[in-house]
């Protein structure tokens, strides 16, 4: 299952700290969307990333336990994902479908 997070193009200027803890808040709140498939192909600023599960709540928690760990890992191994596949518009670009 795919974890859909959506944000708006002024959250390009997030710190990485910040946008990692903006990922987490909204998966705590439960305002990703989850699919069969990743959002983030057919939607500017968003981002996707795949979560195991057996349902709903699995999804969540695994999903917020990596977050967690990005956030713990943020000092020595960076973002573990590039910020221009999130932020086409945010970043003036705009990756053809």
């Amino acid at each position: 299952m795919f974890v859909n997070i959506y944000f708006q193009a002024i959250d390009c200027h997030l710190t990485d700290k910040a946008l990692l803890q903006n990922i987490l808040w909204h998966l705590e709140e439960r305002r990703a969307s989850l699919t069969s498939r990743p959002d983030s192909r057919k939607n500017e600023n968003c981002f996707s990333f795949e979560v195991r599960g057996c349902n709903e709540a699995c999804v969540y928690t695994d999903a917020i336990n990596r977050v967690k760990i990005w956030i713990w890992n943020l000092p020595t191994s960076g973002l573990p994902f590039d910020r221009a596949g999130v932020f086409q518009s945010g970043l003036g670009i705009s990756l053809p479908q």
